[in-house]
């Protein structure tokens, strides 16, 4: 074994270990904090956090595609009834036209 093998063996090992160390520590913070701040009840945030950590990669597409409820949408509905309300436009006018931004179900 070469001397320069040797070296970029263990500079490689020094190196990737920390930062990929760290990129998980980074990882985990992000998602805890994300989630927890989505005020779901204690058993969905613990069970969307294990998901995370077992499957980084796919616990976020499953995340994305299922556990993002669609209060977001309602919150952005909502938005857009006021601004249409500060123009002058009637409120159930639009939610006659634009079924999306009915909020009287």
């Amino acid at each position: 074994m070469d001397l320069a093998q040797a070296l970029r063996g263990v500079l490689t090992r020094d190196v990737l270990v920390p930062v990929a160390t760290i990129v998980v520590l980074l990882y985990t913070i992000v998602s805890a904090v994300y989630i927890i701040l989505e005020n779901r009840s204690p058993q969905s945030t613990f069970a969307w956090l294990l998901l995370f950590l077992i499957l980084p990669v796919v616990g976020l597409v499953i995340y994305r595609f299922t556990g993002q409820g669609w209060h977001a949408f309602s919150r952005e509905n909502q938005l857009a009834r006021q601004e249409l309300v500060q123009r002058g436009l009637d409120a159930s006018v639009v939610s006659r036209r634009a079924p999306c931004l009915d909020t009287s179900s």
